[in-house]
């Protein structure tokens, strides 16, 4: 099942930018991903003034200037990008004034492509395919894992309970022997008033975006069993390990240290406590997250086949070559940077083991990926070369929102309910994201 569509017709977000008089214009975009040059719409213009957009071609070095024009406005404008003859990555800045002067009141990137040539087809650059060890690599880093006892731990939290959900916290030690605390609720209609197992559920595990706590959900409602996972440096887990630098660079010289090995344990390791409980319907566990927590999502899939479908939304640090070149705010930026300075190579290595792409090439179960046209942070075209990297027979879904940023808005989560109901062969379609808590902190 190959799945490839916009969620443009039940949603809409135009991002307003900054202008030098009220109303301020939208800008929104036709990504052209079937073929074709992009289109970008500008409304609620002033009466009278002027828009100066720039195209720049960032395949070369230094960058060289595609096309620039001067457009005079009323309430509507219309800018299609040039045609080119071959691949070429480029980025579009717009200004409102007369001579492009100050910062632009729009940006935005993507990949131009000759002719017809669909976006779709774009499969990634050479010589972004895992390296030679890549599975020797991750069987090695779960053997060290397996070399750790847990020491589980579980608690109630009784405070936290709600009319149809039990909610408990469960702490074990992970790689380096660091603690992990997550959350997980409970359907109460898993036991009987004795305590007895009277009922099997099926189950999402929930994992972050970057640097933040994963709350707590309750999905029971739905029908569902939840595990919030929080990996090292994230939410209750920062007690026992935080990062003495940006977790994106700790241990980046060596794959063996890198800090998305060490995360992708604690997330394993999640799994296989939940996989444990009596309650889980071991045949329909889910992996969900979004940005980084999308990255999560597929990289947990890759490494646990018992996972039954992965949701992946926004999804950031994939196909790294990529996102680098059209990524424009966020962790592209930082690596980039890097690769390009002395000890690049061994940087882009390490990366190379933990990209997203790269860890779709392990994965089995169907996959799931929502991505915003004009999100800046992870760039949409990076979610189609995901695709490209899964095997054949594993079941894919791509969706765009063509004006969204760097979010998860209503019609992601309806795509990733609709996702879930048809994997798991659910009766009813489940409410996404559910109640979602905040626990007190014990300091």
């Amino acid at each position: 099942m190959k799945t490839l569509s916009l969620l443009a017709a039940s949603f809409l977000l135009l991002t307003s930018v900054a202008w030098s008089e009220s109303p301020s214009p939208t800008f929104s975009i036709d990504p052209a991903l079937e073929g074709g040059s992009p289109t970008i719409t500008v409304t609620n213009l002033p009466g009278d003034g002027f828009l100066v957009w720039q195209v720049t071609d960032r395949s070369v070095d230094p960058p060289v200037v595609l096309h620039h024009q001067t457009t005079k406005v009323s309430e509507t404008a219309y800018f299609k990008l040039p045609t080119v003859e071959e691949d070429r990555f480029v980025h579009v800045d717009a200004w409102a004034n007369e001579d492009g002067s100050g910062t632009p009141d729009f940006v935005w990137s993507t990949l131009l492509r000759p002719g017809k040539k669909s976006l779709f087809d774009f499969a990634g650059l050479e010589g972004m395919e895992p390296p030679a060890d890549f599975d020797a690599f991750w069987e090695r880093a779960k053997w060290d894992l397996a070399m750790v006892n847990p020491n589980y731990e579980v608690r109630e939290l009784e405070d936290y309970h709600t009319e149809t959900g039990l909610m408990y916290e469960v702490a074990f030690d992970s790689i380096d022997d660091v603690r992990i605390v997550c959350r997980f609720t409970i359907p109460r209609a898993a036991t009987d008033d004795e305590g007895n197992l009277v009922a099997h559920f099926p189950a999402i595990i929930v994992m972050p975006g970057y640097g933040a706590e994963q709350p707590p959900m309750d999905r029971t409602p739905s029908g569902f069993i939840t595990m919030s996972v929080n990996p090292r440096n994230h939410g209750p887990s920062r007690k026992s390990w935080v990062s003495p630098v940006e977790h994106l660079i700790f241990g980046i010289e060596d794959p063996e240290t890198y800090y998305y090995r060490l995360a992708y344990m604690d997330c394993l390791r999640a799994a296989d406590y939940l996989m444990s409980r009596p309650e889980v319907d071991t045949a329909r566990v889910v992996a969900e997250g979004g940005s980084q927590g999308g990255l999560f999502a597929i990289a947990l899939g890759a490494l646990d086949h018992r996972i039954s479908a992965v949701v992946s939304n926004v999804t950031a640090f994939s196909a790294i070559p990529v996102g680098n070149r059209l990524n424009t705010l966020g962790s592209s930026t930082r690596f980039s940077t890097m690769m390009a300075e002395e000890g690049g190579e061994a940087i882009a290595r390490t990366l190379s083991y933990i990209d997203g792409a790269s860890m779709a090439t392990r994965l089995r179960a169907p996959l799931q990926i929502n991505m915003g046209g004009q999100d800046p942070v992870c760039h949409f075209l990076t979610g189609i070369v995901i695709l490209h990297q899964l095997r054949p027979d594993v079941p894919r879904e791509y969706n765009i929102l063509p004006n969204a940023r760097h979010e998860v808005p209503g019609p992601m989560r309806e795509a990733n309910a609709r996702w879930v109901q048809m994997w798991l062969e659910l009766d009813e379609r489940p409410q996404f994201p559910g109640q979602v808590f905040t626990i007190a902190s014990e300091d």
